[in-house]
């Protein structure tokens, strides 16, 4: 199983640690051309991931969804449910694809789990990079929403008292891996207590653990794009707006519901344009200090 099989790698062959499978989500049909950014996953010990691999991969399965040798297929929601899906999706009722997102939800929104996203708008970052003299640590939407998902993991590990357990950050190979690269690197620099306790790693498209990051990110996105449609902004002034101030844009369905179950256990945020910005010619950064927020005003 991958689960076991990256724990080895990045832990040692028989020691165990943190997995976190990180997953972008632009829109619903998968692309780059939406107002707002997702990047979503979820982190928590490698025996749990192995869990929810196994659970997952018997879901799909049982559901029919399988490669034509038999073996299980990958579920992506950006295809789900539509006529190009290959697993012919399309053709089950509502009913039916409704149930199989809301039994993934309830494998990955489980006890000792944490799911983390970020989300923004993508012209208020871009404003805010613009003009900062840090630009090359943000970089791109994407890396600064990477950033801000490593940030708040590691302020939660820290208040859990698991600073300093092995923790792995996983995203889907050839998933912006450059961007994705330099965004850990700087991050890691600021971090010389770490001690080689974490890694960034690269999985294929096929990983469950990936596959189930990709069910949140998706969730999130579909929720933020009708705020948006609806409101026209998803900032209120705050610096950061936890996804369940936009509740009433949630799912119909109760898919969203099942993912967002438990939201104590979550850090679901959106970042305004407050978290960027100061008054005047100021800007606030949140940079991780040792697992915590540390201000850095810059003139």
């Amino acid at each position: 199983m991958l689960a076991r099989e990256l724990s080895d790698i990045v832990f040692g062959y028989g020691k165990h640690g943190i997995l976190m499978p990180i997953k972008p989500n632009f829109d619903g049909s998968g692309t780059d051309e939406s107002p707002v950014l997702t990047v979503g996953g979820y982190f928590a010990s490698d025996q749990i991931c192995s869990d929810i691999e196994t659970e997952w991969n018997s879901a799909l399965i049982d559901a029919g969804m399988t490669e034509a040798d038999g073996t299980v297929g990958v579920f992506h929601l950006a295809t789900f449910g539509g006529p190009w899906c290959k697993y012919g999706t399309g053709a089950w009722s509502i009913e039916k694809r409704v149930e199989l997102i809301k039994h993934l939800a309830r494998i990955v929104n489980r006890s000792g789990n944490h799911i983390v996203s970020f989300s923004v708008e993508k012209s208020q970052y871009q404003d805010f990079v613009d003009n900062t003299a840090n630009k090359p640590v943000w970089g791109p939407c994407f890396s600064g929403c990477a950033l801000m998902a490593f940030s708040f993991t590691e302020l939660t590990l820290d208040q859990q008292h698991l600073a300093s357990e092995n923790v792995a950050y996983a995203f889907e190979k050839g998933d912006r891996q450059h961007e994705l690269n330099h965004a850990f690197m700087e991050y890691d620099a600021n971090q010389p207590g770490w001690d080689n306790l974490r890694s960034l790693t690269f999985m294929p498209k096929k990983a469950a653990l990936l596959q189930a990051a990709d069910l949140i990110a998706g969730k999130i996105q579909e929720v933020l794009m009708r705020a948006n449609d609806a409101i026209h902004s998803l900032d209120n002034g705050l610096m950061l707006t936890p996804l369940n101030r936009f509740k009433r844009y949630y799912s119909h369905d109760g898919t969203t519901e099942e993912i967002m179950r438990h939201s104590a256990m979550h850090d679901c945020y959106v970042a305004n344009k407050r978290h960027f910005h100061t008054p005047a010619h100021r800007y606030l950064l949140m940079i991780p200090c040792r697992g915590k927020f540390c201000s850095r005003e810059q003139e």
